[in-house]
């Protein structure tokens, strides 16, 4: 129960980190004149499994608000748990134009919200998707308790995955963009203890996403 706990809050803490964070720095004029081609793959989002295998899912909901800060023109936001090990993982996808959507990765959001920086990211591989994400550790104490967030975040403008080095110069051009960060928490006992399980989730997943996308 301890354990699901912390994973709940973190689920909690993550979303409002992405949220709150100062995405952006304000809506100008004529930014929300939204392409065909983007509101399509707006829609595209709405395709992608709720749940597959032994994950369910329930949605985080996002107000008009906070997709208006985030500049997102569709989201997909929902806690994943495995029903045969309790484990929780919180993914979001926001769509939208590539300059708001390129910008303000975890290392930037994450740290300005008072998340530490536990290591600097490493660049992760999808099986078979031949894709990469970046993935880092965040920490923050909260009401004395230390909490340990790894997520794992890249972009895609087709069914392809990459972690860009500068997002916002290699995607210039395209008409959208996603953005998708994972997160779960890092059991403190074993600092192995959690990645192999989120990254089998993410070979799972993806491909399930991309076929959607």
């Amino acid at each position: 129960m301890k354990s699901q706990a912390r994973n709940s809050l973190l689920m909690v803490l993550g979303l409002t980190v992405i949220l709150g964070s100062g995405v952006v720095q304000g809506i100008q004029g004529g930014r929300w004149g939204n392409s065909e081609s983007l509101m399509k793959a707006a829609q595209r989002l709405d395709e992608i499994p709720r749940q597959f295998g032994d994950w369910t899912s329930t949605e985080n909901e996002m107000s008009l608000r906070e997709l208006q800060i985030a500049e997102a023109v569709g989201h997909f936001t929902r806690t994943f748990v495995n029903s045969k090990t309790g484990k929780q993982i919180s993914v979001m996808i926001l769509c939208g134009k590539p300059g708001p959507i390129s910008v303000h990765p975890p290392t930037v959001c994450f740290v300005g919200a008072g998340w530490g920086l536990e290591s600097e990211p490493t660049v992760t591989n999808i099986e078979p998707e031949d894709g990469s994400f970046w993935a880092g550790r965040f920490s923050k104490n909260k009401d004395g308790q230390r909490i340990v967030m790894e997520t794992k975040w890249g972009w895609s403008s087709s069914s392809h995955w990459k972690a860009f080095e500068n997002a916002r110069l290699e995607t210039a051009g395209q008409s959208f963009l996603y953005k998708m960060y994972i997160s779960a928490a890092v059991i403190q006992s074993s600092e192995n203890v959690g990645t192999t399980e989120h990254q089998e989730f993410m070979d799972d997943f993806i491909p399930l996403v991309n076929k959607a996308l």
